[in-house]
């Protein structure tokens, strides 16, 4: 019905935000303006497949379908202003964890703004991965975030910088307190560096 949607998610399913957009393209980011009711029934729809193929999956790799932590990503959520995250964003999330019985919620989005980081709190996220949320700082997230979050070091960064460097930005991205920094290296050259983090 979509023939214009992309055929690969890259997890085993994306967020509704960005499962919607991925079979509409840009245009569903006006649809909740021209036809509201549209867009809800877009977003139902992709909760609902999105559950369904996550139950189908485990039955098909022999996994329990029992509670337990849940992570998702959801990138695209960001697109959509603070002011009307609270109708078309949030209770979608809330379902997705809700419906898989989910005991730890988790959550991937790289397009969040200081905004929309309260709703978290209220649909009882446990942790938040901004990735590459340039707007959102350490200083952001750490003045802001109700939620524990994590910062990265990036293999662009392994590369530029001596490992007397890495060390030094670890200590400062350790300064706000999140709860992890994650970091690898994608050149074998750069494994000294890895070693000086780790240590």
């Amino acid at each position: 019905k979509c023939p214009q949607a992309q055929l690969f998610v890259g997890h085993d399913y994306q967020g509704p935000i960005t499962t919607a957009a991925l079979l509409m393209g840009q245009d569903f980011f006006m649809l909740p303006y021209d036809d509201p009711a549209r867009a809800h029934r877009l977003l139902d729809f992709c909760v609902r497949s999105a559950v369904s193929y996550s139950r189908a999956l485990r039955v098909h790799l022999g996994r329990s379908i029992e509670p337990g932590p849940i992570g998702m990503p959801d990138d695209f959520a960001g697109m959509f202003e603070p002011e009307t995250f609270g109708e078309f964003v949030a209770p979608y999330w809330d379902r997705m964890y809700a419906e898989q019985r989910a005991t730890r919620r988790g959550l991937h989005c790289e397009m969040l703004r200081e905004g929309h980081l309260h709703y978290l709190a209220k649909i009882r996220m446990d942790e938040y991965d901004p990735s590459v949320a340039h707007s959102l700082t350490p200083e952001i997230l750490r003045r802001s975030c109700p939620v524990r979050y994590g910062l990265r070091i990036w293999p662009s960064e392994v590369i530029a910088r001596s490992a007397d460097e890495l060390v030094a930005l670890y200590r400062h991205l350790a300064s706000f307190q999140p709860a992890y920094i994650m970091f690898h290296f994608e050149r074998l050259a750069d494994e000294p560096k890895i070693a000086a983090l780790m240590r």
